[in-house]
């Protein structure tokens, strides 16, 4: 029934446009969940608006990706 939904939903441009954009948010998601996890004492790779590196990953809003 979803799998159905979403086939028929992706004969929408913007609702297909939309749903490939997903995966570009997905992994940065994923990469700020890693780094979260992993990083500890290592060299950040997200850096905040002045190019330093982030110490906080977690959403907070003074952090920038």
């Amino acid at each position: 029934m979803l799998q159905e939904d979403i086939q028929d939903k992706m004969k929408n441009p913007e609702f297909k446009m939309a749903w490939h954009g997903l995966d570009a948010e997905f992994q940065i998601v994923e990469d700020l969940l890693r780094e979260r996890e992993g990083t500890e004492g290592k060299q950040s790779k997200f850096t905040d608006k002045d190019g330093k590196p982030m110490k906080n990953v977690s959403g907070d809003s003074e952090c920038r990706v």
